[in-house]
């Protein structure tokens, strides 16, 4: 299931790459079930640049598991891809 949920923000992912010299980044977004009340706290994978530039939203796409909203996927694609 797709929800939109809020921007928290962008932050260093301190438990990225351990003994690399630079961290990646995630986005960090919120979204409260109105069946359940609970608030879900989502997490991007690894972002190899700095992306605060790029978003430009309040709400950020999540794919969930509506069985178990602990699986999930924040969807990037909204994001430039970085050149290799």
């Amino acid at each position: 299931m797709r929800i939109e949920a809020d921007l928290i923000g962008v932050e260093d992912n301190r438990d990225g790459e351990a003994g690399t010299s630079r961290l990646p980044f995630r986005i960090v977004s919120q979204w409260r079930d109105p069946s359940t009340a609970k608030i879900h706290v989502f997490t991007s994978d690894d972002i190899w640049f700095d992306p605060t530039a790029y978003v430009d939203r309040a709400r950020i796409p999540v794919l969930i598991d509506r069985r178990d909203p602990g699986r999930y996927l924040v969807d990037l694609s909204f994001l430039p891809q970085r050149a290799e």
